[in-house]
């Protein structure tokens, strides 16, 4: 009787794991650009989205990005509307009412998250009787054009998702780059030092 028992002890404490261990793979969402790399020549004109991934039950949202002017420029997409203005897309998410949708190629020292650089903000929520959406897709569209050879870091400066009640959605971020003209990004690797 008494293995018995342990066996059941150990089962259950397996089962608990594997629910620990699916309940951790999640994770949060991921505010991020796509393609998160871009290579393109000199010249040339591309898109890159603002994207959400893994998102649950989301119903808004507000990114902000920075990209570097001198190497990268923002399009306008309604030339009819005042400042640079940025696509929304609907494929994922509908956006019902847009706040911001802008972007601007000149750095401003006002500007909290992105001073020294050129900036994308896209903030949008659905509207009744539009349903709250999980998993992953785009949210906007950005027309650049390539200036000339360099790397353009496209850093998500500030994200935020929530539900249809206002509440928060964890969501973390990840940064992606352009490069321009076969121009390649310099990483510093460290090896350990090894002593036998």
């Amino acid at each position: 009787m008494l293995i018995g028992r342990k066996s059941v002890a150990l089962a259950l404490a397996a089962a608990a794991l594997l629910i620990v261990a699916t309940a951790g793979a999640a994770g949060p969402a991921i505010a991020r650009p796509d393609p998160v790399v871009s290579i393109v020549d000199v010249g040339e004109t591309f898109v890159v989205n603002l994207y959400l991934q893994d998102i649950v039950d989301a119903y808004g949202a507000d990114i902000r990005m920075c990209f570097d002017p001198t190497i990268i420029e923002a399009q306008d997409a309604d030339p009819l509307a005042p400042d640079i203005q940025i696509q929304p897309v609907g494929s994922f998410m509908t956006p019902g009412f847009v706040i911001k949708r802008e972007a601007s190629n000149t750095p401003d020292a006002e500007r909290g998250d992105c001073k020294t650089s050129g900036f994308v903000w896209y903030a949008f929520t659905q509207l009744n009787p539009s349903q709250p959406k999980s998993g992953s897709g785009p949210i906007a569209a950005v027309t650049f054009k390539s200036l000339k050879a360099g790397v353009s870091r496209l850093t998500i400066s500030y994200k935020k998702a929530a539900d249809r009640n206002g509440i928060e959605i964890p969501t973390t971020y990840q940064n992606g780059s352009v490069r321009v003209g076969g121009a390649t990004e310099t990483y510093r690797i460290m090896l350990p030092f090894v002593v036998r």
